[in-house]
């Protein structure tokens, strides 16, 4: 009968055979044959059953995720502040331009018509290359009222003029054609004079 050891193993020992056949005896020994039969309770060897194809695994995160989200991040706000200074860098230009352009348009004298305190004159304005600049009033019958000379300068768009006596104007410009422009005063030392609007006429 098979013998069972303790670790759940059947073993069949030799068995020895002998016939004889005309006077002569024959032995033949069957080998050896060892069966193996695994015990059910696996666990208790420190046996690990095989894993079945429906067996959930464990996540596994790749390494440096992270950091790749990281450099993207960077790259993206390294573009973003690179095209930002560009239309920094362009806008100034633009600007630069415009007043460059304005200011070599507004050279040379101006005349327009004002109502200043319930009285109409008329100004000659003369913008000067040189950012010097003269102001001349007249009366309807053309008798000259007074003279005042001052700095002019463009900033922001608008055209500043800063007088010798102290006064301050600041107006805006819009051009009608290369020998019209419309003058608005925005800003100036007399508050009666502010919001005047006049059309200046190339002279």
């Amino acid at each position: 009968m098979p013998e069972k050891n303790d670790a759940g193993e059947l073993s069949l020992q030799a068995s020895k055979r002998c016939d004889n056949m005309f006077g002569v005896v024959f032995c033949t020994v069957s080998p050896q044959r060892r069966v193996t039969m695994v015990s059910e309770n696996l666990s208790a060897h420190g046996m690990r059953r095989p894993r079945d194809d429906n067996d959930e695994l464990p996540s596994i995160q790749k390494p440096g995720d992270g950091n790749q989200t990281l450099l993207i991040l960077m790259a993206v706000g390294g573009i973003g502040l690179v095209l930002i200074g560009c239309l920094a860098v362009a806008g100034v230009g633009y600007f630069l331009a415009f007043n460059n352009s304005t200011q070599a348009k507004l050279a040379g004298a101006w005349k327009g018509r004002w109502t200043v305190h319930g009285q109409q004159m008329d100004s000659l304005y003369t913008f000067r290359r040189d950012g010097s600049f003269r102001e001349e009033s007249f009366n309807m019958q053309g008798i000259r009222l007074n003279i005042a000379d001052g700095r002019w300068h463009l900033r922001n768009g608008e055209i500043e003029i800063d007088w010798d006596n102290g006064g301050f104007e600041n107006a805006t410009a819009r051009w009608i054609d290369n020998n019209t422009i419309e003058y608005r005063i925005v800003e100036h030392n007399d508050m009666g004079q502010i919001g005047l609007t006049t059309t200046f006429r190339r002279q």
